[in-house]
């Protein structure tokens, strides 16, 4: 009985899909592969039998049947390794060499949360990187569509803008020959002011265009992680394909509620930036 491992359910349907796999430096597209596709959310599982026969194919070790071995492209042709190639946040690294997680791969759970809270389902094998500056993805994005190009580019719509501004959480992948890259922006104990929100949103738009389009081929979502779903935001000014309707698309993020926090005050406790004690608020 098929159980879709994304989202659970139980329909099903037999199509041939596209798949691109890499080996070493290089990358093969794989068309025609038989799957079985949830109808809910679409995400493919492959028999045994099939599996084995791609793998094969990939590795140069079996000759193409029903199958279609496209041609190999350079490493740098793929947005997905011009992404990792820009990386360069110690904090991704530190916490990949702590906890032992090398491919900084998203778990089981979490990943079908957000396949369906941007409503795209997302292989185990997705690219992740975390705090990834919004320089580094318009750099990514414009050596991806011009790569003949020279290493200097165009900088008249400021489309860079030298800060350190980010995103949370990037998770992109490619899937019939397009690529999917998905934005999720969090906060704990605090909340999004407008202010913030509008200057990131801005950049979005200017990266990606008002709905998403910019680059063939390069589908862009954007989701929010919070204790408790955002309702002050102001949407208005946001690209069409940052939220559905105007409502952002929203993950639940589970937080302890015995967390202390300190801040500056006077000597009666009283809050303030000036002030020359500090308090501990208990949670």
């Amino acid at each position: 009985m098929f159980t879709g491992a994304v989202c659970g359910a139980a329909e099903s349907r037999e199509e041939l899909v596209n798949e691109v796999f890499q080996v070493d430096e290089k990358y093969v597209r794989i068309d025609h592969i038989p799957a079985r596709v949830c109808t809910r959310c679409g995400d493919e599982t492959f028999s045994r039998e099939t599996t084995e026969k791609v793998r094969l194919l990939v590795h140069g070790q079996a000759k193409p049947t029903n199958y279609i071995h496209a041609t190999q492209e350079d490493a740098m042709s793929d947005l997905i390794d011009i992404l990792g190639r820009f990386n360069r946040k110690e904090r991704f690294f530190l916490v990949d060499e702590a906890l032992g997680n090398r491919d900084f791969l998203l778990s089981g759970d979490f990943r079908k949360r957000l396949s369906e809270a941007s409503k795209i389902p997302i292989p185990a094998d997705a690219f992740v990187a975390m705090d990834y500056h919004l320089d580094w993805i318009a750099a990514s994005l414009a050596y991806h569509a011009n790569p003949n190009e020279s290493d200097i580019f165009s900088n008249e719509d400021g489309i860079v803008k030298g800060s350190q501004e980010d995103s949370d959480l990037l998770v992109a992948f490619i899937k019939d020959g397009v690529y999917h890259l998905v934005f999720l922006e969090a906060k704990g104990y605090s909340g999004w002011s407008n202010n913030q929100m509008k200057s990131k949103a801005e950049r979005l738009r200017l990266i990606f265009g008002d709905n998403g389009n910019k680059y063939p081929k390069v589908n862009p979502y954007f989701c929010m992680m919070s204790s408790s779903r955002p309702s002050l935001l102001n949407t208005d000014d946001w690209a069409a394909w940052m939220s559905k309707g105007g409502t952002p698309r929203w993950l639940p993020l589970s937080l302890p509620n015995d967390r202390s926090k300190v801040t500056r005050c006077d000597s009666d406790g009283k809050s303030s930036d000036s002030g020359g004690h500090f308090c501990i608020k208990r949670g």
